[in-house]
């Protein structure tokens, strides 16, 4: 990964290039090949570099086109920038770099804020038009690349892939966003486009934001999940199509000048990954592990028996050391509060990763693609009862389980209680984690007041409302990609 910074000067008419390097050095740790700034009278860029593709000191950044005219800080990789690179030769652009982010300042050039439609990839870009004094940012689909903006109205912008970049700026107050810090404790984290601070944001995935001097930024929707088209594949058939989309997805990731490897935990997604990349390398695959000495939580043997069917060079980490300590180190990397214990598995096995890779690829987002949270089979039993049952009947069921705490009694108020609502607002009960009246009780009186009127389920139900008349699997899929 790499990391972006930048600002319009009128967002902090007295920054200057140490206050582009003070941003730039606090994301150092997802550069630390190399960094630059780029300032003029408009715009300041800082990027910090890790070195994956191209390793030269010519792929380093902010990286200007050969005419001058446009200034790229991108972090990210694009998987099809071989194919794009020889289609805009032979359209006769002349490169001097074997980078992927050189790619992207010549399509831009060529086809504007549509190059976006062509890119497959993870990135996160911010893109000056010296001539047009224009600002481009962009996300790719899914989000996989964080972007923040920092906006005080007008032309009052900054960015950066990290909150604490952000706050490097002078002027920048750190003020809780009090909806944020409710949604958060209902979600267990804070859901697009808003961060726990007031006035800084997070550009959804699948968006771009363009701003130019005086005006204000506009943001917009470059793409969108399509679930609208069937298809006529037998089962055969769509079993084939599938393995074939993974093992080029797969494959195109592989596509690096550093050492490469997996994370392994032995689960489905993870091991499917780990298969696909052995089928297509000419050596044996990198596979990295974390196990816990508590073995209620350790899971290290279903990755071992993984490494050996498919003759992997395996390494193996056992966290043994204060786990609490581990926890203490998370809000330095997420700036804002993020409550998924698997993050600390993640930082022990980056760790490890670390020191024999530079990029490892993982099963992420496997349950939200296949439908493989438990929560998807529970929904569905709801809806049944939903669809099935009478309200009266439902109601009755819920009431006499009314002060039961057998674990029967639970399961019967919540399927019960679940179904009796619409089923955007079921799936939000599902996707949270404290009830409504809860979160009030929680809630300081100022915090209460100032959240007055403001409704925690709209991240929830507007993305389900967009898939309305759509099976219920795909109101779910599509809620969760988007959530």
């Amino acid at each position: 990964m790499c990391g972006i910074a930048g600002f319009f000067r009128s967002s902090a008419p007295v920054a200057d290039v140490s206050v582009l390097k003070q941003m730039g050095e606090v994301i150092r740790h997802r550069g630390p090949d190399a960094g630059g700034e780029y300032l003029d009278e408009y715009v300041g860029l800082a990027h910090r570099r890790l070195s994956i593709i191209d390793l030269s000191s010519q792929g380093n950044q902010p990286m200007i086109s050969a005419d001058g005219r446009l200034v790229i800080v991108f972090n990210g990789e694009i998987y099809n920038f071989l194919t794009l690179r020889a289609e805009l030769e032979r359209a006769g652009v002349v490169f001097r770099t074997k980078t992927d982010t050189e790619v992207i300042l010549a399509l831009y050039q060529q086809q504007g804020v549509a190059c976006l439609e062509k890119l497959n990839g993870m990135f996160a870009f911010a893109l000056w038009d010296t001539v047009e004094k224009t600002l481009f940012l962009a996300r790719d689909r899914v989000g996989k690349k964080p972007l923040y903006y920092y906006h005080a109205g007008g032309d009052r912008l900054a960015f950066a892939s990290e909150i604490k970049s952000l706050l490097q700026l002078p002027g920048i107050a750190r003020e809780v966003e009090p909806t944020a810090l409710a949604d958060y404790l209902k979600y267990l984290y804070v859901p697009a486009p808003k961060t726990i601070y007031r006035k800084i944001f997070k550009l959804p995935p699948a968006h771009y934001l363009v701003l130019r001097p005086g005006g204000e930024p506009r943001i917009s929707e470059y793409w969108d999940v399509d679930f609208s088209t069937g298809t006529a594949f037998s089962p055969a058939e769509a079993e084939d199509a599938l393995l074939e989309l993974l093992q080029d997805s797969t494959s195109c990731r592989m596509i690096a000048d550093v050492p490469l490897g997996a994370f392994l935990s032995g689960g489905v997604d993870s091991s499917a990954v780990v298969g696909l990349m052995a089928k297509v390398s000419r050596e044996a695959v990198r596979t990295c592990t974390i196990g816990f000495a508590d073995k209620r939580h350790d899971e290290s043997r279903f990755a071992r028996e993984v490494a050996d069917l498919f003759t992997t060079n395996h390494s193996e980490y056992i966290a043994r050391e204060n786990l609490p300590e581990t926890v203490a180190l998370m809000p330095k990397f997420f700036d804002e509060p993020f409550a998924d214990s698997s993050a600390v598995p993640t930082y022990h096995v980056s760790r490890l990763a670390r020191q024999a890779v530079t990029v490892a690829l993982a099963g992420d987002g496997g349950d939200e693609s296949f439908g493989g949270y438990g929560k998807y089979s529970i929904e569905l039993k709801e809806d049944l009862a939903r669809r099935k049952l009478p309200r009266f009947l439902l109601a009755a069921l819920n009431g006499c389980f009314q002060g039961f705490a057998h674990p029967l009694a639970r399961k019967v108020r919540s399927l019960t209680g679940s179904a009796l609502l619409e089923p955007a607002r079921a799936f939000y009960r599902t996707n949270t984690f404290i009830e409504d009246d809860i979160l009030t009780e929680l809630l300081a009186q100022p915090v209460r007041n100032a959240c007055s009127g403001y409704d925690p389920g709209e991240h929830t139900v507007r993305y389900w409302d967009k898939m309305r008349g759509a099976d219920h699997v795909t109101s779910m899929l599509y809620t969760d990609l988007k959530t």
